[in-house]
């Protein structure tokens, strides 16, 4: 997520400024120049990558939870201009999904498994095929009339 695990007002600018960079710019970026593809053709389909974070509020992960924000209002925003262009605009929201980045901070001792497993209803990580199954189902033409989503791929969380 942020890489400091810190009360709001102990975080560094620099570290905000690299989650909008990454989260919000690397979205905007996306999306403007997919946007301009899928006009030329009049479909399409994007998804977007949310977090829970985005939906709910994450203790000590303020700036990476704004970011998250962020991108659900881009992606509601666009879904809504865009939905008479033929193209639709979702989004997923993980929860905690076992990626390298989370295997890492398990084994540096940042996290136990079993703290994150337990904040999930399901108890348990997602896995990265829960995602992309969210992904692929959303981006499909399985649901032609799903604009302006976002899926929790949560095993629960956001519904507690």
């Amino acid at each position: 997520m942020t890489g400091e695990a810190k009360y709001f007002a102990q975080t560094s600018p620099n570290n905000m400024r690299n989650m909008v960079k990454t989260n919000i710019m690397g979205v905007y970026y996306g999306m403007r120049y997919a946007l301009l593809e899928m006009l030329k053709v009049g479909s399409g389909s994007i998804v977007n990558l949310a977090s829970i974070a985005g939906l709910n509020g994450i203790p000590f992960a303020g700036e990476y939870g704004a970011t998250k924000h962020a991108v659900v209002g881009m992606t509601k925003g666009a879904a809504i201009e865009y939905v008479t262009s033929g193209i639709r605009i979702n989004a997923v929201a993980p929860g905690a999904i076992l990626t390298d980045i989370l295997k890492e901070a398990i084994e540096s001792g940042a996290v136990t498994k079993e703290t994150l497993e337990e904040i999930h209803p399901m108890k348990r990580l997602g896995t990265v095929e829960d995602i992309a199954n969210g992904i692929y189902f959303l981006a499909s033409d399985e649901c032609p009339f799903m604009t302006g989503v976002v899926l929790p791929i949560d095993g629960g969380y956001t519904a507690q």
